[in-house]
């Protein structure tokens, strides 16, 4: 029998005296090392909203995320697809999951810049609760030529999610009672070349399941084009896990 092991945000509540006792983080968030998630990746055009699928599929991939670390309570999570790879680090604070991102980019001057969205993004409450919000700090994330004049711009970043609603789902890995949530990712961007700051949003929707983790996960494909608006709609639904 398969052990059920969490790769984010659980439910899990224990008894005693007949009261229900509030969740330990860590033992809520169950992070461990060798935790894993297989999903089903589709990647094209055509977002339906309404059964939240790609109707004009480009390709369809696997991808596994897992745990592949621990140092001094840093967990290292790794998403990869063939060869390709993408490292965050999760961590508890206080009652809630946090997510640090790492990611090297191209600017137009050909030169890559290491860019740390956060070290404190807040990315799922203990417990998910329909209707519950959080955000990040607004945080500088990168100074570096974005708009090609040769000149620095910088870079600014928070997080804004909400819990919209419990709602029902069907995946291949099972039948859930998941939680809608919605993370507004917003990078302001002062460019020299504009003379302006210009507020990029960019929209991620993921479905977690108490004691499973995210079995739905819609959002861009940003390893394809930087761009928001060219880059791919991306939707993985969860195969499996362990």
């Amino acid at each position: 029998m398969r052990k059920v092991l969490v790769g984010a945000v659980v439910l899990a509540f224990g008894c005693h005296g007949g009261e229900e006792e509030a969740p330990e983080p860590g033992e809520y968030f169950n992070l461990k090392v060798g935790s894993w998630w297989a999903y089903s990746t589709t990647r094209g055009s055509g977002l339906d909203t309404s059964s939240w699928t790609i109707t004009q599929p480009e390709t369809t991939f696997a991808e596994t995320s897992r745990i592949t670390a621990e140092n001094d309570g840093v967990y290292t999570w790794v998403m990869r697809r063939d060869t390709t790879e993408d490292t965050s680090y999760l961590f508890v604070k206080a009652d809630t999951l946090m997510l640090a991102m790492v990611k090297r980019v191209v600017l137009p001057t050909d030169t890559t810049d290491t860019l740390v969205v956060s070290d404190t993004v807040p990315f799922a409450t203990c417990p998910l609760v329909a209707g519950s919000r959080w955000s990040s700090p607004r945080k500088l994330v990168l100074v570096g030529d974005v708009d090609g004049d040769s000149l620095d711009d910088t870079v600014h970043y928070h997080l804004e999610a909400e819990v919209v609603r419990a709602e029902a789902l069907s995946v291949p890995a099972g039948d859930f009672t998941s939680y809608y949530t919605v993370y507004s990712h917003k990078f302001d961007v002062a460019s020299s070349s504009y003379g302006q700051t210009i507020t990029v949003t960019l929209i991620q929707r993921l479905w977690w399941v108490p004691n499973v983790g995210v079995a739905r996960w819609v959002d861009k494909d940003y390893r394809e084009t930087p761009d928001p608006i060219e880059a791919p709609d991306m939707v993985r639904v969860l195969e499996d896990w362990q």
